[in-house]
């Protein structure tokens, strides 16, 4: 082997590691959704089965996203075809679920000051807002009830429009892993837009989330201002995420800059048009 060929091999081995390394940081970040119910439960009087429903969400969905890992290098886009052939597989989920809770998921990691404390620095500037915050997020993260959770994020975040029109109607099965795969491809967009709206001065915050289908495509865009001479150090895992499930959608990424406003988008096939 002449020395380019060994320093291909060495980059592609490189890049395996990298990989593996910011997965095991991911995988770090996600055991809190277990550990945290379960320390919550340590203080408990009484077993409440909602707090070892969340430990158990939790530790499924650090499952579910190792597993995802795992697909997202191997698939097509005949398995998003397949599942939404077949919604009627237990983990099924619609489109407008997902995003709801793609967004609940990254609100929630900005209380994290282990791993997001750039972040949640940005968004509570004392200790008494962090604690009210926390407190009613407890019971809002809960709640299926949307109006209760845009008025939330109003009054702590940023301003936030989220139109999900017929999102609710496009149920996908998970037999072959695409509705985990969708879900945490959502939640890596919706999260990059949420923690980096932190950097942002308050009264310009704002986060847009849109679903647009029609019958051939179905496109989500995820909009938010940002601070251009702000920059934080990130694993690279969220990258890795987006891109390789959009690879399965045959589709990538159109990423859009302007001046403090950036977008992206994501354009794949309308599963269900022949439904």
């Amino acid at each position: 082997m002449d020395q380019k060929e060994q320093e291909k091999a060495q980059a592609k081995v490189d890049e395996r590691n990298k990989i593996l390394a910011d997965l095991s940081h991911s995988i770090k970040n996600l055991i809190s959704t277990v550990i945290d119910p379960l320390e919550n439960l340590k203080n408990e009087t009484v077993v409440r089965p909602q707090v070892i429903d969340n430990a158990l969400r939790g530790a499924n969905l650090v499952r579910e996203i190792v597993n995802a890992m795992n697909l997202s290098f191997h698939g097509s886009i005949q398995d998003f075809r397949y599942d939404a052939r077949h919604d009627g597989h237990r983990d099924s989920l619609n489109l407008q679920k997902m995003l709801i809770e793609s967004l609940k998921y990254a609100i929630g990691n900005m209380y994290d000051g282990k791993y997001f404390a750039t972040f949640q620095e940005g968004y509570f500037k004392t200790e008494n807002v962090y604690s009210e915050a926390k407190s009613k997020w407890n019971t809002i993260s809960q709640s299926p009830d949307l109006a209760n959770l845009i008025s939330f994020l109003r009054t702590y975040f940023f301003e936030i429009e989220i139109s999900l029109d017929g999102a609710k109607d496009f149920v996908i099965g998970n037999e072959r892993g695409s509705a985990i795969k969708l879900l945490i491809l959502f939640q890596e967009l919706i999260l990059n837009a949420v923690k980096y709206s932190a950097f942002v001065q308050r009264d310009l915050r704002f986060v847009k989330i849109r679903i647009l289908p029609d019958p051939e495509q179905i496109s989500l865009i995820v909009e938010n201002r940002f601070n251009l001479k702000k920059r934080a150090k990130t694993t690279g895992i969220g990258h890795v995420i987006i891109e390789n499930f959009a690879k399965l959608l045959n589709t990538s990424p159109r990423i859009t800059k302007d001046n403090d406003l950036y977008s992206v988008e994501i354009t794949f096939e309308n599963f269900w048009k022949e439904q």
